[in-house]
């Protein structure tokens, strides 16, 4: 078996590769004549002896791949040196690690972009066995170097426990990132957090005292500007409450005579006057030909339509389109008016109707009800005068 694999380091020899039911084994020794003491940095040529390590490494083809390497132990000749047997340094592998450092990289990439639970199950999936638990040893061993905060910072505080207990939230403008979460929101708190970064020169913050204090506290040229949120909520509060003091709840609103805009049709309205467009043309090509000498039997086979279809066309014509359908009246509708002043429910009302001899169903009743109420809704809306809210006063202005 060929496994297309570069030697590392040049005094590394290939012993053998092996295959096995969950992957391969690469069997590697070194033959290094020399060694560099890693206290001292004195070379050594003294061999004490040679140990084994067991190493996983990067997957092949979707298969594992565990690497036995055969190091050696040196001896340092420097006599004032603390170290007096050290083992073998490689460039590819750090000491007491059982992961070559491009499998422990690759493993810090999946740590990283996601929770350790779900990079466990990517990296199983990707021939890399390994729990969580390493995954977070892998985390927290990375040295993450912190990045550089502009002059330029927000300033807000957040709720721990609302109502209770607050803390402080510290972004960058520039990176839009968070770069501090301070326990508290005292003046203390916050002045020592910006005396230990005297580079700022812009916050942006909110009304809230403590924070102009801190600011002024620790560096009274720093420019404080109020944030764009708080602001523009002050000022809408400062016009609902002006117009609390100005105007009453609501206001009777003067129409003025103003030519309505036609509205462009929905989807289904173009449609409707599509169908209905066509209908009159048919109507009219039957009326024409029926003038023509036609029969109506002919016409009806002509135009594949029913003889009644067609002596209404010719007799009624397209004025029938106009006109809506006439809907049924309810047998007992006098009685379901008086029932609903009486301001009983649907339920009622129908069971009395059956008691009274009502056969109908309980979803005409209902219907019935629906379009009475419907009728008396819209008659009260039109009685009304037409007034406009305080609240919708204050959004008009606003915008």
């Amino acid at each position: 078996m060929f496994i297309p694999w570069k030697i590392p380091d040049p005094f590394i020899h290939l012993v053998s590769i092996t295959e096995q039911p969950t992957g391969y084994q690469l069997t590697l020794a070194s033959r290094n004549t020399v060694a560099i003491c890693p206290k001292c940095n004195c070379k050594t040529m003294k061999r004490h002896s040679t140990y084994t390590r067991h190493l996983q490494d990067l997957p092949c083809v979707g298969l594992a791949v565990t690497i036995r390497l055969i190091a050696t132990k040196w001896r340092c000749h420097t006599t004032t040196c603390p170290q007096r047997i050290f083992t073998e340094r490689f460039s590819w592998l750090t000491p007491y690690a059982r992961k070559t450092v491009r499998t422990t990289n690759l493993l810090r990439h999946f740590a990283f972009s996601t929770s350790c639970l779900v990079a466990a199950k990517l990296a199983k999936v990707a021939g890399l066995s390994v729990s969580h638990d390493t995954l977070l040893r892998i985390v927290y061993q990375t040295n993450v170097t912190p990045r550089a905060i502009s002059t330029v910072i927000g300033i807000d505080e957040f709720a721990w426990c609302k109502g209770h207990t607050y803390g402080t939230i510290i972004c960058d403008f520039v990176t839009s990132r968070i770069i501090a979460v301070l326990q508290h929101r005292q003046q203390e708190t916050v002045s020592a957090w910006l005396k230990q970064h005297p580079h700022i020169q812009i916050v942006s913050r909110d009304g809230l005292p403590a924070f102009k204090e801190a600011i002024d506290a620790a560096n009274p040229n720093i420019a404080q500007i109020s944030d764009r949120w708080h602001f523009i909520k002050n000022c809408k509060k400062r016009l609902d409450d002006l117009l609390l003091s100005t105007i009453s709840s609501s206001v009777e609103r003067k129409h003025t005579h103003i030519e309505k805009v036609a509205l462009p049709l929905a989807k289904y309205e173009e449609r409707a006057m599509e169908r209905k467009e066509s209908k009159k043309q048919l109507i009219a090509r039957v009326q024409t030909a029926y003038k023509d000498g036609h029969s109506m039997r002919q016409l009806a086979k002509q135009f594949q339509l029913n003889p009644r279809t067609i002596k209404k066309y010719v007799t009624a014509g397209d004025a029938w389109l106009e006109t809506p359908r006439a809907k049924k009246v309810h047998p007992f509708h006098e009685r379901i008016l008086q029932l609903e002043v009486a301001r009983m429910t649907v339920k009622k009302i129908h069971a009395t109707l059956v008691k009274e001899g009502f056969l109908g169903a309980y979803g005409a009743t209902r219907m019935a009800v629906e379009a009475i109420r419907k009728a008396r809704r819209i008659q009260f809306d039109c009685e009304q005068p037409d007034l406009i809210k305080r609240p919708q006063i204050s959004a008009l202005l606003w915008k």
